[in-house]
């Protein structure tokens, strides 16, 4: 059971970022927003890969394959929920404490609207990657046993 929840908390990382700005923003409006932008840089997209398997490697699962089953799923939700330019504050609020500024700047340079709408795909993404993700991770590691 302490497996499940710290695989649970592993892929939910990156919703911290989300859950920091909801908290530092304090916007309680809800507005329906899905976005699928073509055009996010592929050097945004490998970061935010490359910053997953790190995080995913943190916790007690040690099967490349579910690290990847999870990070894949988590960047197919980036696309569909978030916007590029969602990912200026996500990588502030990753920084810690120092990215804290930034993230504070980032976020006042949005509209109300424009941060409410940022609010809305975060919480969308966060929901979506909680469940999709958990259950692709969960599916590789069913499938890899049950090649072993």
């Amino acid at each position: 059971m302490q497996g499940l929840y710290k695989r649970k908390t592993a892929i939910s990382l990156l919703a911290i970022a989300a859950a920091a700005a909801i908290i530092l923003l304090n916007l309680n409006t809800r507005q329906s927003v899905a976005t699928s932008d073509p055009k996010w840089p592929e050097k945004v997209v490998s970061g935010f890969h490359a910053s997953c398997i790190r995080e995913i490697r943190k916790s007690k699962t040690r099967s490349p394959v579910v690290h990847q089953a999870v990070c894949n799923c988590q960047v197919a939700e980036m696309k569909r929920w978030l916007k590029p330019s969602d990912m200026a504050v996500f990588l502030a609020a990753a920084k810690g404490k120092t990215g804290l500024r930034e993230m504070v700047s980032q976020s006042k340079i949005l509209s109300r609207s424009e941060q409410r709408a940022f609010l809305e795909r975060t919480e969308l993404y966060r929901e979506s990657t909680l469940k999709s993700c958990f259950k692709a991770g969960l599916d590789a590691a069913l499938a890899e046993r049950a090649v072993q």
